[in-house]
């Protein structure tokens, strides 16, 4: 995940996304350790393992830190 965000810092791509499956608690807290912020849910889109699941939106706007 570093070596992406750092590569795009110098690109000219200003935002990445996420989308992860919930509930992730630990996916989310790597995300949030890059800068990651959550700006959305999507309730019970996917469906896997017999039944639905919701999903997080997360976004990291500056890619220089």
């Amino acid at each position: 995940m570093q070596t992406l965000l750092e590569k795009m810092a110098y690109s000219p791509v200003k935002r990445a996304y996420s989308v992860i499956t919930l509930p992730n608690p630990a996916s989310i807290r790597l995300h949030e350790k890059f800068g990651f912020q959550q700006v959305g849910i999507l309730t019970d889109v996917g469906y896997k393992f017999d039944q639905f699941h919701s999903v997080a939106i997360l976004e990291k706007t500056s890619l220089t830190s």
